[in-house]
């Protein structure tokens, strides 16, 4: 590596952790089996709502998503979990009452707890994090739509206390690869860009995105992928995350 980085920051889903959907609840909608979250805030969700079956809950919740999805992919912009289950209950037809506010939350609970538990971090990426908080300045900038979650993640799977900054979209607003939320987190570290080295699995998120604000980026390559000519291009690739204490 040319020259020492400042501060190295991180991707969280698929750098640090990883989400497997393998571990997602199985459930029976329509005849068919499907490994979703949907089970489990419905389980929450149909006490308040009987006459709401799975199927028609799990319709919502599909096409909630799929809505915002194309708000995030289009503009760059963070659809909170709250705001994706706000459109979902508002698909169903539920008034907007205190009471089903206090559904909403039980159902996102649910459906975030879901996910937390198809969660895994191989314990070799927790080391390489610990052994680089020793030597560096820490960040970690993740595209997720709740804060909470992400940070009970981290802390659940034994990086907590070693990010001097950790940006989640849901609070900041802005989705990599968008220049803001990477400029928010050198602001917070008090670094220019330069002066950063970004670590993360995806090309058009995480090595587009530090890219564009001049952020040097390492690439983790884990399924050998090959390059393309018009892919954005990362100053460093490795394989596995162990990797880039050599690098270092």
């Amino acid at each position: 590596m040319k020259s020492r980085p400042t501060a190295i920051l991180f991707d969280l889903f698929d750098t640090l952790v990883d989400f497997e959907r393998d571990r997602l609840p199985l459930v029976t909608v329509a005849g068919k089996e499907i490994r979703t979250t949907s089970g489990a805030a419905h389980a929450a969700f149909r006490e308040a709502y009987p006459s709401i079956s799975l199927e028609t809950f799990y319709e919502a919740f599909v096409e909630s998503l799929r809505e915002v999805n194309v708000l995030r992919d289009r503009e760059g912009v963070e659809v909170t979990a709250a705001e994706r289950f706000a459109r979902c209950f508002a698909r169903l037809g539920l008034p907007d009452t205190a009471a089903t506010a206090a559904v909403l939350q039980a159902a996102l609970a649910a459906h975030m707890g879901a996910l937390a538990v198809a969660t895994h971090c191989p314990p070799e990426r927790r080391e390489v994090v610990r052994t680089l908080a020793s030597r560096y300045r820490l960040g970690l900038v993740s595209n997720f739509d709740h804060s909470g979650t992400a940070r009970a993640l981290l802390t659940r799977h034994g990086f907590d206390g070693v990010f001097e900054v950790a940006l989640i979209s849901a609070d900041v607003g802005w989705r990599k690869p968008r220049p803001e939320i990477f400029h928010l987190a050198c602001r917070a570290l008090q670094i220019p860009p330069a002066a950063g080295l970004f670590v993360g699995d995806s090309l058009s998120i995480d090595v587009a995105g530090s890219r564009g604000v001049g952020m040097p980026s390492v690439w983790v390559n884990r399924e050998g992928a090959t390059l393309a000519p018009n892919d954005p291009q990362p100053d460093h690739t490795i394989r596995h995350l162990p990797d880039l204490l050599a690098l270092l």
